[in-house]
Formats: C-alpha cells, structure tokens, sequence
C-alpha cells in the first residue's frame, strides 16, 4: 500500500487529504483481490470499471470519489486512475485460495510450492497450458484446454472411506484424490460453468509457481522474442526424459516415475546436469 493525497476545495477551504492505495494484487485481502480481478479481467476497461477497481483499493470516502467526477476535478481523476493500471497489466502471483466450491463440490489446489504436485500431472498441467496459449485454435478449443488444465490441478478429496483407509505414515498432507486423466478430462466437461475469475486467479499463480520451480533448479528460461513452445515438442520431451528415468530405475519404473513429487524429479535431473558438466570441463 501507498499514500496519496489529494486537495479539494476553493481557494479558501483547501485541505490536503491522505489516502492509503493498493499497488499490487498482493496488497489485497482473498475477497477483495478477487473482486478486482474479476472487474479488470471480465469487463470493458471503461471508465466505469476502473472507477470501481478505483473503490476498491483506494480508502477513498464514496462521497470524495463522486466529487472527483466534477469537470474541474478531471485531470486529477485520470491521474488517480492511473495509479490503478496494475489491475489490468498484472494477476494475482501469490497463492490464490486453498480451494473453491463448485456444485456443491470443494475442490483443493496443490500446495502453494507444488511440492506435493506429481510429475505426471505437473506435465499434463503444464501441457494444456502450452495448448491454451498457442495462436492456433478456436476460443472454444482455448476454453477447453483451460477447463482441462483446472480439473487436473483442482481436485476434490478422496472418499470418507478412502480418507481413514489411507496410511497415516505415508500421507503428505494432499487433501486431493490421486491424480487420473479419467477423471480430469470427464470433470472438464463441467468446468466450463466455473467463474471466470476463479479460473484465471488460478492460471496466474500456477504460472507463477511454475516460475519459480524453474528457477529453482536452473531450469533455462525461453529468451525474449523466441518461438513459442510447441505443445508436440514439450510432450515428445518429457516422454523421452521419463522413460530415460524409467530405465535408470533410480525412481522405477514408468508410472513410478510419473507419481513422483516433480520437485524430486527435477532436482535429479538438475544433479545429472551437474555431474556431467563437472565431466565435460
């Protein structure tokens, strides 16, 4: 948050006012970072809707904003609104929500660093999101891919039944069922009625995540103005890696490999590199 402030009146009762604004999603509390991002990201940017993020992250008095919408106040307005473009140009990067309530369903998110997060479904999440992000394609097929991409990461708990039968010792602490491409794509097909905001303050963090996954084991980021990733190519690699990984059998076999923790795959795979660079020099 930052402050600003403000002088309203005639010549003769001017007085200078402070007022306290957001500067990021970051700055917001769950429900309100959600409002905004549900004004900014599903609606026209008319002067309108940023009046309204305005309202939102501002401590401004109604009574204050609706005086800054007199002719002789204009210039000042404009440049208040602009000290709320962030809505527009970035997403929400933190970690959205635990879960979210769909048809009566609570469905839970992977845990905040993916560490609980296979490498089966990091792959088929990442996957539909390189899908989404092609040029090619109708915003039917995107809105498809996208519907995809949430019923592989957002799950809900498994039975009553399966949750007291489950071994104590090994449990990580995953509130979701296990992970089945079954089930994702059949819950999909639902998904389309799921609020746009949620969807979207979802995509944001796991982007996000993703990030810094790759960040943490030196992972080579795509450099500026390079041809997107083809979703052919990013599937054909990782099939290749883990069947790789499959005959080491460091991790067993190829189901093993892929309901491993990403994180221990990619920290293996970051070791080898290691190892072979220190063989190559």
């Amino acid at each position: 948050m930052k402050k600003i402030w403000l002088l309203l009146g005639d010549e003769e009762t001017k007085e200078k006012k402070e007022y306290l604004i957001a500067e990021s999603y970051a700055d917001l509390p769950e429900k309100l970072s959600m409002a905004v991002l549900r004004l900014a990201y599903t609606r026209e940017k008319s002067l309108i809707t940023r009046m309204a993020v305005f309202g939102l992250v501002c401590d401004m008095p109604r009574e204050t904003r609706a005086l800054l919408c007199e002719p002789e106040y204009r210039d000042s307005l404009e440049r208040l609104l602009d000290q709320v473009d962030w809505a527009w140009s970035t997403g929400i990067e933190k970690f959205p929500f635990p879960h979210f309530r769909f048809k009566g369903t609570k469905y839970w998110l992977p845990d905040e660093q993916l560490q609980r997060v296979t490498t089966g479904e990091f792959v088929t999440a990442v996957a539909y999101l390189v899908a989404f992000s092609q040029d090619a394609g109708s915003n039917t097929q995107k809105g498809e891919y996208l519907d995809k991409f949430m019923a592989t990461i957002c799950r809900p708990q498994p039975s009553l039944a399966k949750r007291l039968m489950r071994d104590v010792v090994r449990f990580n602490g995953d509130e979701r069922e296990a992970f089945s491409s079954y089930l994702a794509d059949k819950r999909a097909v639902t998904f389309s009625a799921i609020d746009l905001a949620i969807k979207i303050a979802i995509l944001q963090w796991f982007l996000t995540a993703v990030r810094q996954v790759e960040t943490l084991y030196n992972m080579p980021a795509g450099e500026a103005g390079a041809a997107p990733l083809h979703l052919g190519s990013f599937v054909r690699d990782w099939e290749l890696t883990v069947h790789s990984l499959a005959r080491e059998g460091n991790f067993g076999n190829y189901d093993a490999v892929m309901e491993r923790s990403i994180h221990d795959v990619l920290g293996y795979l970051e070791l080898k590199k290691s190892e072979q660079d220190e063989v190559d020099n």
